[in-house]
């Protein structure tokens, strides 16, 4: 335990996962490499055959043999702790995090050799914003001063990145044949590949067939070196082409997507609380990611004292930019798709004085329904109203006390112009309204 807690003892198992033609399972290793499955229902057995940084063994029902990590076949990871976000986290240099396929061997001993090149690339995984308001400096904030008891935020994000040295399959081999992968250099992520073609050939390595992959590139690079400029551009499957002998196509699937050009680059704050595209104008000074409706709804004092950067987080029909539209299939038959749009539940709450909430008077005692704040809501979203208040000052009356006056309210969903509680009512000791 004391190791574990001065950090030289990892206190928590891995887990691995792994995925073999449908088949996925998870297991753990202990510290003397015996393998301990987590789905106990499979029918499936692993070892480890190596040392760290390990090298696995999978047997199926069927005798089949899966072994992962040969020949150095494994990724290493290690995340960029240069910046604000990260700086005070501890570095894991080099840490292994994919483990590839080395071979398959079958019952009768038919064998798959695979080959992988490799490759070294940083690529962002993460954009991340913070905000700390404060009702006064204290002495662990870098601005204290201890006459000072002013109010007090700060605002931090920041990018996180990885590095990676990772592999990609160049050749899959076999008794009687083999696969050739060719690539290309993609913009997007620097040093990395996009799958082109996969070439069939016969023993003597002479070319069979071929499947040739067609892309559709999205915007142009940026700035900001091999790390940003490449979040502008984006790329699409445009078509899928079987050639023949003579390197003609014979067959051709093609994709159509819903307006792709108009994707943001990635990590825009363009996005709906999901995640997905909104086309808001959410870029520039006093904006992130920080959900607007979510702040102006909001009763902190702390909250409204500054001026928060807010977003706007709301749901689109937008959210399917970029979505797959429809397939045509080598026959020119087509298969359309349709989706429906995301959806999220906005719960509001006020708490406000009776005055604020009711304000209208028939017959001196009446009390006429007033209208609740109007939650805009794109697209018939559903809406759950929370209101909440209180009357300070007044106590409720007891079953034998004498004038008593009523207030009657509904908690009202306004986009689908329904009641969503019956009717209810507060009791007072005297006029609220007074």
């Amino acid at each position: 335990f004391k190791e574990q807690g001065g950090g030289s003892t990892d206190g928590q198992f891995d887990i691995f996962s792994c995925s073999l033609f449908g088949q996925n399972f998870q297991f753990i290793v202990r510290p003397d490499d015996t393998v301990v499955l987590l789905n106990h229902s499979k029918k499936i057995k692993v070892e480890v055959t190596g040392p760290y940084p390990l090298t696995f063994l999978v047997t199926t029902l069927d005798g089949t043999k899966y072994a992962f990590g040969q020949n150095n076949a494994i990724e290493y990871s290690e995340y960029n702790y240069e910046n604000a976000c990260d700086i005070d986290s501890p570095p894991y240099n080099n840490v292994p995090t994919a483990w590839f396929l080395h071979n398959i061997v079958s019952p009768n001993n038919d064998e798959l050799i695979f080959d992988y090149g490799s490759i070294e690339t940083e690529y962002i995984y993460d954009y991340n914003e913070s905000m700390v308001v404060k009702d006064r400096i204290y002495p662990d904030d870098e601005v204290y001063c201890s006459d000072e008891v002013a109010l007090y935020s700060s605002f931090l994000d920041c990018f996180r990145s990885q590095f990676v040295n990772t592999k990609f399959l160049t050749k899959v081999t076999g008794d009687s044949f083999s696969l050739n992968f060719t690539y290309l250099n993609r913009d997007d992520i620097y040093n990395e590949r996009l799958l082109e073609k996969i070439e069939l050939n016969d023993p003597m390595e002479i070319p069979v067939s071929e499947v040739q992959f067609q892309y559709e590139q999205y915007g142009t690079l940026g700035t900001g070196g091999n790390l940003h400029s490449g979040l502008p551009i984006r790329y699409f499957l445009e078509s899928i082409s079987f050639m023949d002998s003579e390197n003609l196509p014979e067959k051709i699937f093609s994709f159509l997507y819903d307006n792709p050009q108009n994707l943001p680059p990635r990590f825009s704050k363009s996005q709906d609380l999901l995640g997905y595209y909104n086309g808001a104008n959410n870029e520039g000074p006093y904006k992130s990611f920080l959900p607007e409706e979510y702040i102006k709804a909001s009763n902190f004092p702390l909250i409204q004292t500054f001026n928060v950067p807010t977003g706007d987080r709301k749901p689109t029909l937008l959210a399917q930019t970029g979505i797959l539209k429809k397939i045509t299939y080598p026959t020119k038959g087509e298969e359309s798709f349709l989706y429906e749009s995301n959806s999220y539940t906005s719960e509001g709450q006020n708490n406000t004085e009776v005055n604020d909430f009711w304000t209208d008077i028939n017959n001196g005692n009446t009390v006429i329904q007033g209208v609740s704040p109007i939650y805009n809501v794109n697209f018939q979203q559903t809406v759950d109203l929370i209101m909440t208040y209180s009357y300070q000052g007044q106590e409720v009356l007891e079953d034998n006390a004498g004038e008593e006056y009523y207030i009657e309210f509904q908690v009202w969903d306004n986009t689908n112009n329904v009641g969503v509680t019956p009717n209810m009512a507060v009791r007072f000791d005297e006029d609220p309204l007074l």
